[in-house]
């Protein structure tokens, strides 16, 4: 057992029946957790067989599991304070028997409570369901960024199984039930409202940490008749509501997570959701989650290969890019010019990383210093969420040449901002809309401020009256025509 002292992260687990979700909850999280931890389950009156599972999980790990509390009566989400209230980590993990842990979970958890100081509250799951589950987008306050690492800040609560601070707990912050007619939850909502009265934020976390298996579509069809009495003791959706959400999963659009490109980062289901769905009469739905991405902020990962391609065609001498920091556009467009073996990138940002994190097509520079910039750029690619780095944009549009290429991509939460970038662009670019999730703009300069890049094959129109009215001339091609024509038939 881990030193009382030392430990980190304090995970109660609350077991209500689904005995076979609970072993896998349970083997889970041990072949993950890589900080010092205490692991404590409480079984809520269980009318399965967990009480057995529980005890043979005891004997198997009895040097991991630290305690498990059995219950004769469920007593709902206050019976997670029992488990608590013994807890010792500095972060306190309130979990669920339907979660299956991934790889990574306990050392992200640990590194963004340590960056974020105002964090209050994470939850495990990112704002936006996976392919396999029949759940919600839901709405993202703010995006909270530092050290090269993401948060988003939730737009209400984030659900039971989160992490919280110890200091919260010791500061009075309880869990308390929703009382139904059939069951009593845990109130979730009134957890992170609690948290954030206390002045510490709630967020979800940049991706999914575990797997939710107890809103899963498969699991939900395993487990039709628990389920439609669980829905139906919840207020507002219901069991009906249920059926709706699964009808709707059935139809969405779900293609594979992945990339024509080298991508190391965990790609998921597009975050934003400012895309109205389309219904096809084919019976499908359209919805912003038929992208994929990253985060928030660097574009869908449909738009990042698309820029790929574009550079890749176009093949910008210079091309400038107006980042943030950890805006994987960047290594996008360095494959592009990698690959072209040809041009080099300027990175405008809000802090400039050391030499050794430059490569040699590129130069990084803030944002004030664009005034010193001399060559003319070919390419400029920046994200509409920087709008307030828009005066540096309308500062740069005077270095560009002839030949130039715009790309903005779209704000994962307003459309407007690239409308009012259109109507910026558009007075003196072709620009070009693509309806993606978030919108993308392709702005170039006008033909004939191109063309001249370009060497015409055909015989000026002079020389061709030339040449008609010089006899002599005419008559020696016809003697040459006749002669390879002879030439030819022999």
């Amino acid at each position: 057992m881990t030193d009382n002292n030392d430990i980190i992260i304090s995970t109660v687990v609350l077991n209500w029946n689904r005995s076979d979700l609970l072993k896998i909850t349970i083997s889970s999280y041990l072949n993950t957790v890589n900080v010092p931890y205490e692991l404590i389950i409480v079984d809520n009156g269980s009318t399965d067989d967990s009480r057995k599972v529980l005890e043979e999980l005891k004997n198997r790990f009895s040097n991991k599991i630290n305690k498990i509390i059995f219950l004769d009566k469920n007593i709902g989400g206050e019976a997670i304070n029992l488990g608590l209230s013994e807890a010792k980590g500095k972060l306190l993990h309130i979990g669920e028997n339907d979660i299956e842990y991934l790889p990574g979970w306990s050392e992200k958890v640990v590194k963004l409570f340590s960056i974020f100081n105002e964090l209050g509250q994470l939850s495990l799951f990112s704002p936006v369901p996976t392919d396999e589950e029949v759940w919600v987008p839901h709405p993202i306050k703010r995006i909270l960024y530092k050290e090269g690492e993401i948060i988003y800040e939730a737009l209400g609560n984030v659900g039971t199984t989160s992490i919280i601070r110890k200091e919260i707990w010791d500061k009075g912050v309880r869990i308390h039930n929703i009382k139904t007619n059939e069951f009593l939850f845990p109130d979730d909502v009134r957890l992170s409202e609690d948290i954030l009265r206390l002045g510490y934020v709630v967020a979800w976390a940049p991706y999914y940490l575990v797997r939710n298996l107890g809103h899963s579509y498969n699991e939900i069809l395993k487990r039709v008749e628990y389920y439609r009495e669980n829905y139906e003791s919840k207020k507002g959706l219901g069991y009906q509501g249920l059926l709706k959400r699964i009808d709707y999963y059935e139809k969405k659009v779900k293609p594979p997570r992945k990339s024509i490109l080298h991508i190391n980062s965990v790609i998921q289901p597009e975050l934003s959701n400012i895309f109205k769905p389309i219904f096809t009469e084919e019976g499908k739905i359209l919805d912003s989650q038929a992208w994929s991405c990253t985060d928030a902020i660097t574009p869908e990962i449909e738009n990042l290969e698309l820029i790929y391609s574009l550079l890749r065609a176009f093949k910008p001498a210079t091309c400038m890019v107006l980042s943030w920091a950890k805006d994987f556009t960047i290594d996008i467009i360095k494959q592009a010019l990698e690959n072209n073996n040809f041009g080099n990138l300027i990175i405008l940002s809000d802090t400039v990383p050391s030499k050794s994190d430059e490569s040699p097509i590129t130069q990084i520079q803030k944002y004030e210093e664009i005034a010193n910039i001399n060559q003319p750029i070919d390419c400029f690619i920046f994200n509409s969420y920087l709008t307030d780095k828009l005066n540096i944009s309308k500062q740069f549009l005077n270095k560009l040449s002839s030949r130039s290429l715009i790309v903005v991509t779209g704000n994962y939460e307003d459309i407007q901002k690239l409308v009012e970038i259109w109507n910026f662009l558009s007075k003196n670019f072709n620009c070009s809309f693509v309806s993606s999730a978030r919108g993308l703009l392709i702005c170039t300069s006008k033909i004939e401020n191109q063309i001249k890049y370009y060497e015409s094959k055909r015989i000026p129109k002079d020389l061709i009256q030339y040449i008609h009215k010089n006899r002599l001339f005419n008559g020696i091609v016809k003697i040459y025509f006749r002669i390879k024509n002879l030439i030819y038939n022999y």
